[in-house]
């Protein structure tokens, strides 16, 4: 199977919004889509920008808001997820998706995503006669200063014995 990883590309709205690449993202999915066969798509971490997100109750609106402004984007998920997998691993700017009422709008938004809820999501295939193993979750899981900054965005408990590890070393 073919395997494709997109990270990074923190979609938002309005002013905040700096992501201005959507029609060569959705060219991109597409095609490859189009001419690679079966694809596996594995969003990893930090699609979504909502780290600046201060009320929860508005969530589902503003990633409502996301899919309209970045809507080719949306529809080239929305196509992955009918012709092949589509898996989203949250990033620490996606920490609100964690929230299953956010992963149900997510959910509605482009049906038959797959969400690592748990911010870890593995593979296995077969290469020569041999096990592949794939191993996708976002790099803040290990970065101890996020754990500083927000114990919300160290998804990992050993990201915030990481941390505290570090502060006993100063």
């Amino acid at each position: 199977m073919n395997r494709i990883s997109l990270s990074d590309i923190h979609l938002c709205r309005g002013s905040a919004d700096h992501f201005k690449f959507d029609a060569e993202l959705s060219r991109f999915l597409q095609s490859s889509l189009r001419h690679l066969g079966p694809t596996e798509i594995i969003l990893n971490g930090d699609i979504l920008d909502l780290i600046a997100v201060e009320d929860e109750g508005e969530m589902d609106e503003i990633i409502k808001e996301i899919s309209v402004a970045h809507a080719a984007v949306f529809d080239a998920f929305r196509a992955a997820a009918r012709r092949s997998h589509l898996v989203f691993v949250p990033g620490n700017h996606d920490h609100q998706i964690g929230d299953k009422n956010i992963a149900a709008v997510l959910e509605k938004l482009v049906p038959g995503i797959h969400i690592a809820a748990n911010g870890v999501y593995q593979a296995e295939d077969r290469m020569a006669g041999n096990k592949v193993f794939y191993h996708f979750e976002h790099g803040d899981a290990h970065d101890p200063w996020s754990s500083l900054i927000s114990p919300q965005m160290g998804r990992a408990a050993k990201t915030n014995i990481i941390a505290k590890d570090l502060i006993h070393e100063f």
